[in-house]
């Protein structure tokens, strides 16, 4: 059984995560809506704690605990953002920023490139699903570059208007 988490990004995407979530609560066994609105994130400030000091727990307790241990539960994970410039918008980024905890300090080179150790043997599959104007090529690009830094798979970038797109691709295993 996968396990299905939606991390809806901000109170302006709010009803269409939700939307995206009942039409495929329907279809998936195990799905979650996670909304980041719920508690106050603040930026990853780049301290390392959860590298050195605090392994694998960042030092900023401002809810994203709670993010960190629903993304251990996951198998497929959809981030729902607005976009702004053509990216994902700062909140998402926020959202992404703060997943360093998963990862470990200790470098290793995979297929000629610097990655760091993943610290839980996880094989997520990451998904964007977005307002705004479209632009698949670049956010799926970004997206498929964020991806193999966690030694995950993508799904790829859809817009709002790509919904059986992305349910097609989460039944795709």
């Amino acid at each position: 059984m996968q396990n299905t988490l939606i991390i809806s990004t901000s109170y302006q995407i709010k009803d269409t995560a939700q939307a995206l979530f009942d039409s495929l609560d329907s279809e998936l066994q195990s799905i979650r809506l996670l909304d980041t609105e719920a508690y106050s994130s603040h930026h990853c400030n780049g301290c390392t704690s959860c590298w050195l000091k605090t392994p694998g727990r960042c030092s900023i307790k401002d809810g994203c605990e709670d993010l960190l241990q629903t993304l251990l539960w996951a198998d497929d994970v959809i981030f729902a953002s607005e976009t702004a410039l053509g990216f994902v918008d700062y909140k998402c980024k926020n959202v992404v920023d703060r997943l360093l905890p998963l990862m470990a300090p200790y470098i290793d080179i995979v297929d000629g490139a610097a990655r760091h150790r993943a610290r839980y043997q996880r094989k997520w599959r990451f998904g964007l699903f977005y307002t705004g104007k479209p632009g698949n090529d670049y956010l799926s690009y970004w997206l498929e570059r964020f991806s193999i830094n966690f030694y995950a798979s993508s799904l790829g970038a859809f817009h709002e208007t790509q919904k059986e797109e992305l349910k097609y691709a989460l039944s795709y295993h």
